[in-house]
C-alpha cells in the first residue's frame, strides 16, 4: 500500500507543475535545434531542474564544452 501512496504522490507532484512543464515543452516545440547543438532546450531544462533541487552536471557523455549549457547532463535530486 505504501507504493501507492508514493504514486499518488509522485503524481501530484507532477500534476502541480504541469503548466510549467507544458510551457517547457512548447518552448522546446517552438525553438528546434539539431546534430547535438540543444542549447536553448538544455539552458531551459538545466535551469528547471536546479530551480527544483536537482544537482546538474554539465559536460558529460564525451559532449565537448562548446555550447553553454553542454547539451549533456547529469541530474540527481537532493
Amino acid at each position: 500500500m505504501e507504493i501507492m501512496s508514493d504514486k499518488k504522490s509522485l503524481f501530484q507532484a507532477i500534476d502541480a507543475q504541469r503548466d510549467t512543464l507544458c510551457s517547457m515543452a512548447d518552448q522546446i516545440f517552438d525553438n528546434p535545434e539539431y546534430e547535438g547543438e540543444e542549447v536553448f532546450a538544455s539552458g531551459l531544462l538545466t535551469d528547471y531542474l536546479i530551480a527544483n533541487g536537482f544537482d546538474v552536471q554539465m559536460g558529460v557523455g564525451g559532449f565537448k564544452l562548446r555550447s553553454v549549457p553542454p547539451t549533456a547532463m547529469v541530474k540527481e535530486a537532493q
